[in-house]
């Protein structure tokens, strides 16, 4: 089993960060938590604690081998836990992780379903079976990695960003429609000194484009 890979972060996309180890290049599927913390990476040497496993369906005869990394080793507990639920698997459980460990761990600790189910690829069945499959065993993840910083964005705080996120999600915007308006505002050049400033540039640069506003 490969349990680690360290080497040079040569590029990093949306999904995956290109490793390179002497003569070879490894891609490694990253989470949304963990890109953001090696976004500003690219060019040096990195160590990703590493889940390895295969993708696909068995009885059609394609399994693709994949490597799933993660900075720190409660990251990867926290990831077999997801992936261990009915239904779920690796790739889902990975888009899960775009907050951070110790949110989620509430969000499942505290029955929080419609937190759960804003996340991409979770709707409401799928949130009470993870509540009911995990929630028991979340008290070594209400408190991790509390102490690590993620950069700033637009002068923002990324808890910040994601409580914003959450504000459009709670307004009536699905996933895709949140992201993309945060992404706008967050793209305009301007220096935030508020989640509430970001918020109302988000709301504006929606209406703008004739898409209806805030939705209902």
């Amino acid at each position: 089993m490969i349990a680690a890979i360290q080497g040079k972060l040569v590029a990093l996309d949306d999904e995956a960060a290109l490793v390179q180890v002497g003569g070879f290049e490894y891609e490694v599927l990253v989470c949304e938590t963990v890109r953001r913390r090696l976004q500003n990476r690219v060019g040096s040497t990195v160590k990703l604690r590493t889940v390895y496993y295969l993708e696909g369906n068995a009885t059609g005869g394609r399994l693709v081998p994949r490597l799933v990394g993660f900075l720190d080793p409660v990251e990867v507990k926290f990831f077999e836990q997801l992936s261990s639920v009915s239904g779920l698997g690796p790739r889902r459980a990975l888009n899960m992780m775009r907050w951070p460990v110790s949110q989620l761990a509430t969000a499942i600790r505290n029955r929080d379903v419609d937190l759960l189910s804003s996340l991409p690829g979770v709707g409401k069945a799928t949130a009470e079976k993870i509540v009911a499959a995990l929630r028991r065993h979340m008290e070594p993840f209400l408190t991790a990695l509390e102490g690590v910083e993620e950069p700033e964005v637009a002068g923002l705080p990324r808890k910040d960003v994601e409580a914003a996120f959450r504000a459009l999600l709670q307004l009536g915007f699905n996933d895709s429609e949140a992201r993309d308006t945060i992404q706008r505002a967050l793209s305009s050049g301007k220096t935030y000194t508020s989640l509430d400033e970001l918020l109302r540039d988000a709301l504006a640069l929606y209406g703008s484009t004739g898409t209806g506003g805030v939705r209902r």
